[in-house]
């Protein structure tokens, strides 16, 4: 647990916040397909609802593994998009959860779908 702690503690804390999602960073992914960047996105969206379900069950059960899943999915799925804020945030919640302490777990989850939230909708309007 201290290694994947050691490995994900950089990017939550190096973490800029003013853009939510750069569409040149994002383009590039894809190789300028938009038609795949607008496919992927639906597939975020879709599934979006059911991963802060996933969230909010383990942080109410307070099941440190659990959480630590969904926030190494979250943390992903951000990093997809090039949202490095939503990304920071999801790392944070995930070295909470590998600690097994889940003290600061609520704060941290809270940060996390605040952040999921504005790439939700950043990703909303780019469509």
């Amino acid at each position: 647990m201290i290694s994947n702690a050691a490995r994900i503690l950089p990017l939550a804390l190096d973490a800029p916040t003013d853009d939510v999602v750069v569409l040149d960073e994002l383009l590039h992914q894809v190789d300028g397909d938009v038609a795949l960047l607008r496919e992927l996105i639906a597939l975020f969206l879709a599934s979006y609802p059911e991963r802060l379900a996933r969230l909010d069950a383990a942080l109410a059960d307070r099941d440190a593994p659990a959480l630590e899943l969904v926030a190494h999915s979250l943390r992903g799925s951000a990093y997809n998009f090039c949202a490095v804020a939503a990304a920071a945030a999801a790392a944070r919640l995930e070295i909470i959860a590998c600690s097994g302490n889940l003290t600061r777990a609520d704060e941290a989850a809270a940060g996390a779908k605040y952040e999921y939230d504005r790439l939700a909708d950043a990703l909303r309007a780019i469509t």
